[in-house]
């Protein structure tokens, strides 16, 4: 509807409730989540989760009329649910938050899959208020610190499929009014092999007027890229893996780089990459 465009396969059978979580997975996460809490709680790192929602289920007004949602709780309501305390409290669903502001606002692009940059200021902020518990000098990130350009995107997943050259779309893209941090040289780490973006696995910037010693890793997808705009100056450095979908410990970059903070960010139909592949 209104010229939004959906990915269909996996990411329909989520939204309809048929790819939901058995209860032996969601002890396969408990006890994964569990080791990794506490592996980081030895070395003094505070852990979070931060799982991205499906544009269906910030848009699901958009879908065709034919595409129902499943009854009862989606799977991440679900996992959030059954997880252990320990385990539970490390989450961060950006669900509500989105609900909330996508009528006021444009959140996912049209043509894609993603998020888009206002999205990703929403929840860099709700990340950061998380991590205000921990880290009191933390301060949240304003809209009038950037100046946002109305900027017209000949991109996106759906466009390139549908081969359609004119298809766009206006976006506002966000430019800080003042840039206190800068993309410093990677640390040199292997890309996993085969993965199709290897310019991409690793990314690092370090804040020339930092108010803080902090320094924040991110596990993560392509969906953290539009993060990176934010969250970037409110640290002192951070450091960005994109280990190709697999959000592995990666504990020789974790014990090289020895962050204060470490955010696992993927979509939630990539949940089970985790038990897959680590």
């Amino acid at each position: 509807q209104d010229d939004w465009y959906f990915m269909s396969q996996k990411e329909k059978e989520i939204f309809e409730g048929k790819l939901d979580f058995t209860e032996e997975q969601i002890k396969q996460y408990d006890a994964k989540w569990t080791e990794r809490k506490r592996y980081c709680d030895s070395l003094h790192i505070k852990l979070y989760w931060v799982i991205a929602p499906m544009k269906h289920n910030v848009y699901a007004d958009k879908l065709p009329f034919n595409v129902y949602k499943g009854h009862g709780k989606s799977r991440v309501q679900r996992l959030k649910e059954q997880l252990n305390k320990e385990v539970a409290s490390i989450v961060i669903d950006p669900l509500q938050t989105l609900l909330s502001a996508k009528d006021s606002m444009k959140l996912y692009y049209k043509l894609d899959d993603h998020w888009n940059n206002r999205a990703g200021f929403l929840v860099s902020n709700l990340l950061i208020e998380k991590l205000k518990t921990d880290f009191p000098q933390l301060q949240t990130v304003s809209y009038d610190e950037y100046k946002w350009v109305d900027t017209t995107y000949y991109r996106g997943f759906h466009r390139d499929v549908l081969g359609i050259n004119s298809l766009h779309e206006r976006e506002l893209y966000p430019i800080p009014k003042e840039a206190n941090w800068y993309e410093a040289p990677k640390t040199g780490y292997p890309p996993i092999v085969e993965f199709p973006y290897p310019t991409e696995y690793e990314k690092r910037f370090v804040n020339t007027k930092p108010t803080n010693k902090l320094k924040i890793l991110f596990i993560r997808d392509s969906f953290g890229d539009l993060l990176m705009p934010f969250v970037n100056s409110r640290f002192s450095e951070c450091q960005y893996i994109f280990d190709s979908w697999h959000y592995g410990m990666n504990k020789n970059i974790v014990e090289n780089f020895k962050p204060d903070i470490i955010v696992f960010l993927g979509l939630e139909t990539h949940l089970e990459h985790i038990l897959k592949y680590n």
